[in-house]
């Protein structure tokens, strides 16, 4: 009632849509602090709260802007905008300088803008949209800005790096390929001694050498869970990490499994096509490079979901990447395969479906690959946990239901998803935004972000 009479006033006095839903948010949550019985649903009221940060920062880049243009922060002998909000307003520098460039970028970026004092936009996933604003795809970014910004709306922080690397990674004049052999040169890792004779790490990895070391490390705690050895453990996961990681390396991380092959460190996704190409193929008649006219190749079709890339981008849909991680360049994953097994998993219109029918309730690895690459590498209900923390769980049960055992009747879902699906009495419903579980009463639990786009 009281955020009602708050609306009706900010309306009176003329304010924009958006800084009215600002007023109504801020009323609600301050209703809330001031009198909790009156707070009502907590969820919701987390809801408000985000929004309220999002629309404040989408509202004070303006003002921000504007005082970072007029140098008003020179009268105070600051050296900088960023540097008089450090000793002025208690802001960190760090913290300061990027308030100041996003304030600066923003207005170039309408969409983002726009979203952002809506409340559709978080200022973390601000921040990862203007991350990618770099010079080398800034005129693709404006085509599809708009696209964007609604790719990431419904993703988590982490996912929307991710999706973005990935467009980033195609949108490139290279491909990609340059950004990721300069990445792969700056892998590094240093051990120091420090006092007691402790040693303190500090590393970073390209994409492809990430994956691994952590697929190694959590299949490595997977196993310990799987033995019971963590039963009693009270340690971090960081501290399992870290013992995992010294474990592995003291063996040997390569373990041949009963046919004497190796394990597959991570599963990595290539269009066939993609595959089937020369490395380095000759430039087609007419390019400039080829001493003909400057025309070029025939734009490929483009879908509806997303604005066209041009062609030498690849924007045909075909994709190599490490599921998960994010985009990978084909050249790299041809090198990866040359001491690899290699399995397929067909989709598409046109393909046969896996299927082994009710003869067996085992889910075959053919089932399990195509249910992970169909749910994108998480869990297909939260999609907040890793495949390699997950369960595959029959859709329509199998004793009971007479649910055949196939990739379309097979879901991947976390421990805690999985438990409240046998022990918890919810049930799995498809809607048009995937799968959703509902309560026993009836109620639907409302769906969290997902880490990456809908397959």
């Amino acid at each position: 009632m009281i955020a009602e009479r708050f609306a009706h006033l900010a309306e009176e006095v003329g304010l924009s849509p958006d800084l009215r839903a600002l007023v109504v948010d801020v009323v609600e949550v301050g209703v809330a602090a001031e009198r909790p019985e009156q707070a009502g649903d907590l969820g919701d009221l987390m809801h408000a709260l985000a929004r309220v940060r999002a629309r404040l920062d989408g509202v004070a880049a303006v003002p921000t802007a504007a005082f970072t243009d007029s140098g008003r922060w020179g009268l105070d002998n600051a050296r900088s905008a960023a540097g008089w909000l450090t000793a002025y307003t208690g802001m960190s520098r760090r913290h300061a300088g990027a308030v100041v460039k996003t304030a600066r970028v923003l207005p170039r970026c309408p969409f983002v803008a726009a979203a952002q004092r809506s409340g559709r936009l978080s200022p973390a996933k601000v921040s990862a949209l203007l991350a990618v604003r770099t010079p080398e795809v800034l005129e693709v970014l404006r085509e599809h800005e708009e696209y964007l910004v609604e790719a990431v709306i419904p993703l988590t922080v982490a996912g929307a790096e991710v999706f973005l690397r990935a467009w980033a990674n195609r949108a490139a004049p290279d491909g990609g390929d340059g950004d990721f052999d300069e990445a792969s040169s700056k892998t590094t890792l240093r051990l120091s001694r420090t006092h007691g004779g402790c040693f303190d790490a500090q590393g970073w990895f390209d994409p492809v050498s990430g994956a691994t070391l952590l697929t190694a490390i959590e299949r490595q705690i997977d196993d310990w869970r799987r033995a019971g050895v963590l039963n009693e453990d009270d340690r971090t996961y960081g501290q399992l990490m870290a013992a995992a990681l010294v474990a592995l390396v003291g063996r040997g991380s390569v373990q041949p499994t009963e046919a004497g092959k190796l394990r597959p460190l991570f599963l990595g996704v290539v269009d066939i096509s993609l595959l089937m190409q020369d490395e380095h193929p000759d430039p087609p008649t007419g390019s400039p490079a080829a001493g003909g006219g400057s025309d070029g190749p025939e734009q490929p079709p483009t879908t509806a979901e997303s604005p066209p890339l041009p062609a030498e981008r690849a924007a045909d849909g075909r994709l190599a990447e490490i599921l998960g991680v994010g985009p990978l360049p084909v050249n790299t994953l041809k090198r990866l395969l040359c001491n690899s097994d290699i399995s397929r998993v067909v989709v598409g219109p046109g393909s046969m479906p896996i299927d082994v029918g009710r003869t067996s309730r085992i889910i075959t690895p053919a089932i399990r690959r195509a249910v992970i690459v169909r749910s994108g590498g998480f869990c297909e209900v939260c999609h907040q946990v890793a495949a390699t923390h997950c369960d595959f769980h029959h859709v329509d049960f199998w004793m009971r239901d007479t649910g055949p055992t196939s990739e379309a009747n097979t879901v991947l879902v976390c421990g805690r998803d999985h438990h409240a699906l046998h022990e918890g009495g919810h049930t799995l419903i498809r809607g048009p935004d995937g799968l959703q579980l509902r309560r026993p009463d009836g109620t639907l639990i409302p769906k969290p972000d997902r880490h990456r786009p809908a397959a």
